[in-house]
């Protein structure tokens, strides 16, 4: 007859859905205190996906022959997106109860997508064995090794310019949580992980090979990866400037969960200086530090890498004013870093912060402008001006009449409104 192969889901929780159907031929006899049964049971095209992964497992094929002394699995075969795997392994009876198990996993050009973060193409050769008690494995280990065929890990890291400045001190491990009951809870881990081709790291802060040398351990439901990965090669990009990798090494030491821990060291010419950057943390917990030969304060590194020039020499370039300083350059960064952060969490198209420091009076010129993108056609903006103490708010609406044609309308909260004709052209 035929079983439906959805009846596994009720058992293993990790499985999301099954589908397919199992052919089954068996026989039955014996006493009933000591039945004897034997079964083969052969399927094709059967369907599998399981909670943690986007991809289904398809074109599952093989064999399970079922004798009163073992279980066997007989060319089990399938593939999972690109890649193949085959699977092979007994399982002991004895009185129809189950008891030691073995089996081996061999996979060939498997990826793995994790969304947002990075993709890996690998072959495997797993082995996992021990003892099965209530369907569940005790004393049960996952052994074997991990190829990497090639891969790339691309997710974006939080920089904060503030760090150049100022020191940071890094966060503390997070307490492990507690985690349900699980099926995978009780098979300890012991994989190693090595290259055939290096895993690249190109997102916004470095373009990086990187060679891996890891070992996972602990259990399925709680993996841990120790050891470490060698950077190769590689450059850094810190604002406008792009530094060239001394060393560089990525640590896998957080027993609470698999974060990596990056120390970098980079280095680049501007001028007659060698300006100096140590990246040191986990990716959403960067520190940066900045140092130069000769020496130089931190206002004047960031001066340096953003304008060429020190703040002393910009001072001295606009005839003494102190339009450039080096609290000036710290505001500005901080300002770009605000803008980025409010229009991420906001969804504005536009967001531009701005001060200005009059001579011979108390007050800055504070200007605020925040925009969206109503349409293909229409934009709107909110403005707020502090001019000498005094306050001017001001709605804007641009409609584009013509590809480079706009009209203009605006009205202040002092009362003033009125319209223009803007021609834009925009070039880079």
């Amino acid at each position: 007859g035929e079983i439906p192969f959805a009846m596994i889901s009720p058992y293993v929780k990790e499985i999301k859905s099954a589908a397919g159907q199992i052919n089954i031929a068996a026989s039955l006899k014996g006493r009933t205190q000591n039945p004897i049964v034997n079964a083969n049971l052969t399927f094709a095209d059967l369907k599998m996906a399981l909670e943690h992964l986007d991809e289904e497992f398809k074109n599952l094929s093989g064999k399970i022959k079922i004798t009163p002394q073992k279980i066997e699995i007989i060319d089990f075969r399938g593939t999972l997106d690109q890649g193949k795997f085959d699977l092979g392994g007994n399982l002991t009876l004895k009185d129809g109860i189950p008891g030691d198990f073995e089996l081996k996993l061999n996979t060939y050009n498997l990826s793995m997508d994790i969304p947002d973060t990075m993709d890996l193409n690998f072959n495997t050769s797993l082995n996992f064995s021990g003892t099965l008690k209530e369907l569940k494995p005790k004393e049960s280990n996952l052994t074997g090794e991990i190829v990497l065929l090639g891969g790339q890990y691309y997710k974006d890291v939080n920089m904060n310019i503030i760090d150049a400045a100022f020191n940071k001190e890094r966060g503390v491990a997070p307490v492990k949580k507690e985690q349900e009951n699980s099926w995978f809870e009780n098979i300890a881990l012991n994989i190693h992980i090595r290259q055939r081709q290096p895993l690249s790291v190109d997102n916004n802060l470095a373009n990086l090979i990187v060679n891996p040398d890891l070992i996972i351990q602990g259990t399925a439901s709680n993996p841990v990866v120790t050891g470490r990965a060698q950077i190769e090669s590689g450059t850094v990009f810190f604002q406008k400037a792009e530094f060239d990798v001394i060393k560089g090494v990525v640590d896998f030491t957080n027993p609470y969960k698999i974060e990596p821990a990056i120390e970098v060291e980079a280095a680049t010419d501007i001028r007659t200086w060698t300006i100096f950057l140590t990246i040191s943390g986990t990716p959403d917990d960067l520190n940066f530090e900045l140092s130069s030969d000769p020496r130089e304060q931190h206002a004047d590194i960031l001066s340096l890498i953003v304008f060429g020039k020190t703040s002393q020499e910009m001072q001295q370039a606009s005839s003494g004013s102190s339009t450039f300083n080096p609290e000036k350059i710290i505001s500005e960064f901080v300002t770009e870093e605000l803008e980025t952060t409010l229009k991420d969490a906001t969804g504005l198209d536009k967001i531009k912060i701005s001060q200005e420091e009059q001579d011979n009076s108390e007050f800055r010129d504070i200007h605020v402008s925040v925009g969206a993108d109503l349409s293909r056609q229409m934009s709107v903006s909110y403005d707020i001006n502090i001019e000498d103490g005094e306050t001017i708010q001001r709605i804007t609406t641009d409609y584009k009449i013509l590809e480079n044609l706009l009209m203009s309308g605006f009205q202040e909260s002092d009362g003033n409104f009125g319209g223009k004709i803007k021609f834009r052209l925009e070039f880079r």
